[in-house]
C-alpha cells in the first residue's frame, strides 16, 4: 500500500484509538493490512508531528501537534507538561525568551504555552529542542520566564 494512505492510517488510528508505543502502532497497523518496521513508523509519527503525551490518568498516548488539548476532556496541559518536559535553561535578551528543552519536547512544550492565551506573550516559535518566545517588552519577558521557571521546571 501507499506511504500517503499509510500516513492516513496512522493519522485515522492516533485519532480514534489511544496508542501508547510504536509497537502498539505497529500492531494496529498489521492489523489494518499495511506491514511496517519501527523504523517506518518512527519517521512516519516524525513527518505527522505525532507526540507522545502524558494524560492526567498518567498513561501514555500519540496525539498530533496541537491534538494534545482534546485527546482527553480532563487533559491540563499544565499539569501534563510539568510530568513530561524538563525545562533545561530559559535566558531572556530584551524581550525576547530562548527556553531549551530535552530534545523533541520542545513542540509540545510550545503548544501548551500557546494554549494559556498569555497576552504577554505575542507569540512562540519552536523547533526540536528550543523555543523562542516573543514578548512586547523586557518587563513582560522577566514575568514570563519566571512564569515558565515555576511552572515547568
Amino acid at each position: 500500500m501507499s506511504r500517503a494512505k499509510r500516513l492516513r492510517a496512522i493519522k485515522d488510528l492516533i485519532d480514534n484509538q489511544v496508542i501508547g508505543s510504536q509497537s502498539e502502532l505497529q500492531t494496529a497497523l498489521e492489523n489494518a493490512g499495511f506491514k511496517v518496521t519501527q523504523a517506518t513508523i518512527s519517521r512516519d509519527l516524525l513527518e505527522l508531528g505525532a507526540t507522545r503525551v502524558r494524560g492526567v490518568g498518567g498513561s501514555f498516548r500519540y496525539v498530533l501537534s496541537g491534538d494534545h488539548l482534546k485527546a482527553d476532556p480532563a487533559f491540563n496541559p499544565r499539569r501534563a507538561q510539568t510530568t513530561t518536559v524538563t525545562i533545561e535553561s530559559i535566558r531572556i535578551a530584551q524581550n525576547q525568551i530562548v527556553v531549551r528543552t530535552l530534545t523533541g519536547a520542545a513542540q509540545f512544550l510550545a503548544a501548551a504555552i500557546d494554549s494559556l492565551d498569555e497576552e504577554r506573550i505575542l507569540g512562540t516559535i519552536a523547533g526540536d529542542d528550543t523555543i523562542l518566545l516573543i514578548c512586547e517588552n523586557q518587563t513582560d519577558a522577566n514575568d514570563v520566564a519566571e512564569f515558565l521557571q515555576n511552572t515547568y521546571s
